[in-house]
């Protein structure tokens, strides 16, 4: 053991008397930014949310989903109707042919029995009933 720790003092010291060039060395220059700590929030759902539901009289369970797609049903051969605002008294401000594909804004609102949703369907935007007491009108169109 003796030996060994008087090799390696010899060994250092010999290298401390050698005539060496030095070689430049790269310096790294590291800035670190110090922030104050802010609280960890819950990380968001990224499935699809519902609002509570609003009771409408003689309306369906709700069904869309708003910030997603839905789908207008084939059932009735009519297109649906999008008006201004929630209700059947409102004027038409396009309507939207079956199985084309809309999203859905907001919503629902009730009015005349019916559950309204505010949807966008090409640079269109107005509401559509989702459904009456005998069938839906449309369907949620969610991908995957």
């Amino acid at each position: 053991m003796k030996r060994l720790f008087f090799a390696l003092l010899f060994s250092l010291l010999w290298l401390a008397g050698c005539e060496t060039t030095p070689t430049p060395v790269p310096i790294l220059a590291v800035t670190v930014v110090l922030r104050e700590a802010t609280p960890i929030a819950p990380a968001a759902d990224p499935s699809p949310t519902r609002e509570p539901e609003i009771v409408c009289e003689d309306a369906p369970p709700v069904q869309l989903i708003v910030n997603q797609r839905g789908r207008v049903l084939r059932e009735d051969p009519r297109p649906l109707n999008m008006r201004s605002a929630p209700g059947t008294e409102n004027p038409i401000v396009w309507r939207i042919d079956v199985n084309e594909i809309f999203y859905v804004l907001d919503g629902p609102e009730c009015a005349d029995g019916y559950q309204w949703f505010l949807v966008r369907y090409r640079t269109y935007e107005g509401w559509i009933a989702e459904g009456d007491n005998t069938s839906y009108f449309v369907e949620p169109f969610l991908s995957g």
